[in-house]
């Protein structure tokens, strides 16, 4: 369970919200769940609860959250998960997102004048699956590369721009970079909010993930 609200913590607060709240009604490995009482009481709209339903079904771990719906309502399993299908979890997983970072990555080479990658690379595949293990969204991988698209422009700096610098061990020193240092920290209730829904899911589920 800690993993996974690990991998949640790193999306907003209501990722987190939710999922403490799913986590809460579950026994006996499953719940189902009025679809509508959630959007309403997160404040949700139907693109924003596919979105954090979708992020809690890609978890990769040792055991699969699947979350669906059927009509208004939400149900969601918690299954163990072998070795082999581990395996095949992540490659069913990953590959569209890999496809879409370098598509995305290929968009700004393009446009400033180089020819882009293809979407096989394995080189850019291996560095963008260590990053994804590490929890980091697609949105963090746009980030960075929009936030370094100035290399481009730099005689210095341009040869740079790939995947095995923008997706090194620095990834998250540049990602750091681009938030405001004015930005302002969560208030203490939202903070106590978070900690109560995660101590609420810690409480009344048994579930180990």
């Amino acid at each position: 369970m800690h993993n996974f609200l690990s991998y949640i913590f790193k999306k907003p607060d209501k990722y987190v919200l939710v999922w403490a709240f799913i986590l809460a009604n579950i026994k006996s490995n499953s719940c189902e769940l009025d679809k509508r009482f959630i959007m309403s009481r997160f404040k949700l709209n139907r693109t924003t609860f596919n979105r954090i339903i979708d992020f809690g079904n890609s978890y990769v771990g040792g055991q699969k959250v699947v979350a669906k719906c059927s009509r208004n309502i939400l149900m969601v399993r918690i299954s163990s998960v072998s070795a082999e299908q581990k395996v095949n979890i992540i490659s069913s997983v990953e590959n569209p997102i890999i496809t879409e970072i370098i598509s995305f990555l290929n968009v700004i080479l393009k446009r400033n004048g180089k020819r882009g990658i293809k979407e096989n690379n394995k080189s850019a595949s291996t560095y963008i699956n260590k990053r994804l293990k590490d929890g980091h969204s697609t949105d963090d991988f746009k980030d960075v590369m929009l936030a370094q698209e100035k290399w481009l422009h730099d005689p210095k700096m341009h040869m740079y721009y790939r995947p095995s610098t923008l997706f090194s061990g620095k990834f998250e020193e540049y990602l750091n970079n681009i938030i405001q240092p004015n930005e302002q920290p969560k208030n203490s209730k939202q903070q106590d909010q978070l900690f109560n829904a995660l101590r609420q899911a810690e409480s009344d589920s048994n579930q180990e993930f």
